[in-house]
């Protein structure tokens, strides 16, 4: 474990503001305050023992959501379960895996929104439970995303959704990561009004479909002749695009005209405020370019693949902005990874090798050097901290 896990990414002169680091965040939507927070100061009352770390919620949250999509990903992994050509061994998804869909988004939720509150309750509270905390969110993001379009291309076809689900899933990644890209620049985590509304919504679509079946997405609005599932995508999109990405955009605004803040004005002296944005806008005309003009049509043909691969480059160069963040380091923005979809894109537009296993190679590579960098890096930071990764601290502070 030391000898495969044990390199360490960032130096330890790198790593020396994690000393000086102080978690801020700002968070004055209605429904966290007066739903959610009591839900979860409720939850960790009656049934989170004082001697659960923190840390071991978080991972043990993000594992329940991936079991998720684990399952659907067994029952159908082309999404296509419901059409009469699909030609894998695909059944029909079982009633009972939207049930569990959503009381286990609903759960993860809990243990994502109430892992703070124990690390303070307990007094264990670090640096490292916020990396691990949005490290693990920045996969669970497209976790999410993904099961969605599961619920929706399982009623409509997968052909007809991806063009809308697309914008969806591209936006979504954009909050996730301009949300951190502000924290970067102000030093202060602003969230979304759009995140306890949204994971709330994506939870009672599973349970919509467990109760009413496949039909009521299927239907067609009198009014606008418009499938239910794609309205919900539009106002989704229309959501987050009108709201959240403005947001941050004021936020920003507000933080460069404070006198204060001396986080931003160093970031603006740096010259360096828009880096953040190189390796994202890359990897998302990469993957739309590829989703558009593929000729064997990868992100329909094989779309697991696809968006796993997206969201594993997504993941990595999210963490390394928050480590940037939290170290008070610039942010580096060339990040290789992104090389590998492009070898990939030229197989598929050249015709070099077999698709299918060109995308579960690409899959397998990105998951093995993005894991390999997580592990090493909250080791990494683990070490330097002198607080274990999981485990509940001997001493609290």
């Amino acid at each position: 474990m030391s000898a495969l896990f044990g390199y360490k990414y960032y130096s330890r002169k790198f790593m020396d503001g994690l000393k000086k680091y102080k978690y801020s965040s700002v968070d004055t939507s209605p429904l966290a305050k007066y739903v959610m927070r009591p839900w979860w100061e409720t939850f960790l009352h009656y049934f989170i023992p004082i001697g659960m770390s923190a840390n071991s919620m978080t991972v043990l949250g993000f594992f329940i959501a991936l079991t998720h999509m684990a399952i659907l990903n067994f029952y159908d992994p082309e999404i296509c379960a419901c059409q009469h050509e699909c030609t894998s061994y695909a059944m029909r998804v079982p009633a009972w895996t939207w049930l569990y869909g959503g009381l286990a988004h609903f759960l993860a939720h809990t243990l994502d929104g109430s892992d703070g509150m124990q690390a303070r309750r307990t007094g264990t509270s670090s640096p490292l439970g916020e990396l691990m905390d949005h490290g693990l969110d920045s996969i669970s993001v497209s976790v999410v995303t993904l099961t969605l379009v599961s619920t929706f291309a399982i009623q409509e076809g997968v052909q007809d959704v991806l063009p809308m689900f697309m914008p969806f899933y591209v936006l979504s990644l954009l909050v996730f990561y301009g949300t951190h890209w502000e924290k970067y620049l102000t030093g202060v985590l602003y969230l979304p009004w759009t995140y306890d509304p949204g994971m709330l919504l994506s939870q009672s679509l599973f349970l919509v479909v467990y109760f009413t079946g496949d039909g009521l997405f299927r239907a067609v609005e009198v009014a606008t002749g418009v499938p239910v599932a794609l309205s919900l995508l539009r106002f989704a999109i229309l959501g987050t695009a009108g709201f959240s990405i403005p947001c941050i955009l004021l936020n920003v605004y507000s933080a460069s005209h404070d006198k204060n803040n001396a986080i931003i004005k160093k970031q603006l002296k740096w010259g360096k405020a828009l880096q953040p944005g190189f390796p994202i806008i890359v990897l998302t005309v990469t993957f739309v370019a590829w989703f558009m003009y593929s000729p064997h049509d990868v992100a329909v043909t094989h779309i697991r693949a696809f968006f796993y691969a997206w969201s594993l480059i997504f993941s990595n160069i999210t963490i390394r902005l928050i480590v940037c963040q939290m170290c008070s380091q610039r942010y580096d923005a060339f990040n290789w990874l992104l090389a590998l979809p492009l070898v990939a894109m030229v197989v598929d537009f050249y015709n070099l090798a077999d698709i299918g296993v060109t995308m579960w190679i690409l899959c397998g590579s990105l998951f093995a050097l993005h894991i390999h960098y997580f592990v090493c890096l909250i080791r990494q930071v683990a070490s330097y901290l002198d607080v274990p990764c999981l485990a509940m601290p001997q001493k609290r502070k």
